[in-house]
């Protein structure tokens, strides 16, 4: 049966409006509404209805239906379009049990009037046309299908869509989704709303750029019926907007409803994965006359699931903005979000006003999984020095973040695989690179490092970096005293805590692929000394500061004699540093022999080797 309040609550952006929406709305809606969200060729005045909300103060919105034809129904395609009147009552039932061998409604157009920036109204129009429905039982359309999309309202812009079609629409369910009815269900459980479609693709036009854009397809899409119904958004929205336009704050309930739509729409829905199939589109920049082209490859969408927004992947990005550069990228992946947090930390509090946000901000962060990029290659004019060029290529790039504390993730792993760059020639900072030849660098890093609640360490697995041809260092170690106020909401226990911090092990690999003859070299030079001599004093001066720190220990004469080894030309050196007092060094200890080293004597333990 309609919900009761099903009229009254409908009445701020008018319920004939709301009912049109949701079964025929814009194809750039959600994937939810692809199918029955298509325009078309406006029709005919003399065979259009025009349908019109009462207008709100921010926008107005119209529905214009053509005539509807129904073959062999239980309805008439008159009565049919009185469902889209004034008058209809609660004869949505009458939509949602529908049979019919075909239904075929010529267009259907949606005109949305906005504010534009200086005052001026602007109206947005959806056009579709060669809407059927065939096979329809009990409000379950075997096949669904809009025949072509048009949208504008911008001048001189139409993004045109071709055929979309899909299987199983169940009218029933997508009224149930949106409050409008209650149909049966089995509690919570998600209904088929439709089942695979697919969309033939479409072009833009513009001034500026024209794109061809690619097709769709996607699989089945489940929901279950929310708690309210759009009218009561639309309400909330209005209700919220007329207390700003007086500088008063909405309500918490007002806040409650329109966040509880969003909460109900991250958790009602299931999908299967969808593909888009990409674009390619050119055009002229205005102001410098350039021509341009841009492109990708297929956009892939992994399956909806309650409470979690899912991965997206973006493939074969390409750019060409002639003299002022280009832009690849092989693939850019935006990984899953788990909602569900923020989601619970909403719907259990008691009053959602300014106050709660303020203190529960970090409840609100989601659970990101991270993200992943392949095949970048750029090479861009500098924007602050015009006649330089920005050059980048990233092999592989990722970030994987997981075990998320209060909003911050304590497990992180960062890697990149062969990020090459240009030896800037003219920066004195790389003259000595530049002097043996280097035109690029070639480096790739990782870094992960996992806190552990039980011990209250923090393990650094790796803090790594690898440039081929010059050197590899990577580092190790545990972080001691990391307890649980690192991750508080209030910022000032969380410095404290981070203050709090003690080095308890580290150890160190250094690799010489080449950079130590470089660096001896430019250093005799400046010294003006020979490379021989220069590296014994170095590696003298190196174990002289070692030992007066850590002492002459049986430990420490061997790493202090590794030293003097990989300085004098030795490929590999491994150094590991434990602390004597077993909770660790504070940081406060380490940051002060920055100035004078001598603050660390006694306090660590030294093992080296030189291979």
């Amino acid at each position: 049966m309609i919900r009761a309040k099903f009229r009254a609550a409908t009445g701020a952006l008018g319920w004939r409006s709301v009912t049109a929406a949701l079964l025929l709305s814009t194809c750039l809606a959600t994937p939810v509404l692809a199918e029955e969200t298509t325009s078309a060729k406006p029709a005919a005045p003399a065979a259009t209805e025009t349908l019109a909300a009462p207008a709100a103060p921010a926008f107005d919105f119209k529905v214009e239906v053509s005539s509807i034809d129904v073959t062999d129904g239980d309805i008439t395609g008159p009565e049919l379009r009185e469902l889209f009147g004034p008058d209809a009552g609660d004869s949505l039932d009458k939509l949602a049990g529908i049979n019919a061998k075909r239904i075929y409604i010529p267009s259907i157009t949606l005109l949305i009037t906005v504010p534009g920036e200086t005052g001026e109204r602007i109206t947005f129009t959806t056009t579709m046309s060669d809407v059927e429905f065939t096979d329809v039982v009990d409000g379950v359309a075997a096949n669904a299908a809009v025949g072509k999309t048009i949208l504008s309202g911008i001048p001189d812009f139409s993004l045109t869509y071709g055929k979309i079609a899909g299987t199983n629409l169940d009218v029933t369910a997508l009224l149930g989704v949106y409050g409008l009815i209650t149909p049966e269900s089995d509690g919570d459980a998600p209904n088929l709303v439709y089942g695979s479609f697919t969309a033939e693709g479409g072009s833009i036009t513009s001034p500026v750029v024209n794109c061809t854009i690619g097709g769709l397809e996607a699989g089945n899409f489940y929901a279950r019926p929310l708690t309210f119904s759009l009218g009561d958004l639309g309400q909330a929205i209005e209700t919220a907007e007329a207390a700003e336009r007086t500088g008063e704050k909405p309500t918490p309930e007002t806040i409650r409803t329109i966040i509880t739509y969003y909460t109900e729409m991250f958790t009602a829905f299931t999908s299967e994965p969808m593909t888009f199939k990409g674009f390619e589109c050119s055009g002229t920049e205005p102001e410098t006359n350039t021509a341009f082209t841009a492109s990708s490859g297929d956009f892939t969408v992994a399956g909806y699931k309650p409470g979690f927004y899912p991965a997206i992947a973006i493939n074969d990005l390409k750019a060409d903005f002639g003299t002022f550069g280009t832009f690849n990228l092989g693939n850019f992946t935006w990984k899953q979000m788990d909602l569900n947090g923020p989601i619970a930390a909403l719907t259990s509090a008691e009053t959602l006003d300014e106050a709660w946000f303020t203190a529960n901000w970090r409840k609100l962060i989601p659970v990101i999984e991270g993200l992943a990029l392949t095949g970048l290659d750029m090479d861009v004019i500098d924007p602050e020095k015009p006649g330089d060029r920005v050059k980048l290529k990233v092999a592989d790039f990722d970030v994987t973040l997981g075990d998320y504390v209060n909003g911050i993730p304590s497990n992180v792993e960062v890697s990149a695989d062969n990020i090459i760059a240009p030896v800037p020639a003219n920066d004195p900072a790389m003259a000595q690179l530049v002097a043996a030849g280097l035109t690029e660098v070639d480096m790739s890093f990782g870094t992960a490092f996992r806190w552990d609640q039980e011990t209250s360490t923090i393990i650094v697995e790796q803090i790594g970096f690898d440039i081929p041809g010059l050197s590899r260092i990577n580092i190790s170690g545990t972080l001691g005293n990391a307890t649980a106020d690192l991750f508080a909401d209030n910022p000032d226990m969380a410095m404290m805590a981070s203050l709090g911090l003690t080095l308890k092990d580290v150890h160190i690999t250094l690799e010489d692929k080449g950079i130590a003859p470089i660096v001896i070299a430019a250093g005799a030079a400046e010294a003006g000394q020979p490379e021989g001599t220069f590296k014994t004093l170095i590696a003298g001066q190196m174990q002289g500061m070692l030992l007066a720190i850590l002492g002459s220990s049986e430990s420490s004469m061997a790493a202090a004699t590794a030293i003097g080894d990989f300085i004098q030309g030795k490929k590999q050196i491994d150094l590991t540093l434990t602390a004597v007092d077993p909770a660790g060094v504070s940081l406060a200890e380490l940051s002060a022999a920055s100035e004078n080293p001598t603050v660390l004597a006694g306090k660590f333990t030294i093992a080296g080797e030189a291979q």
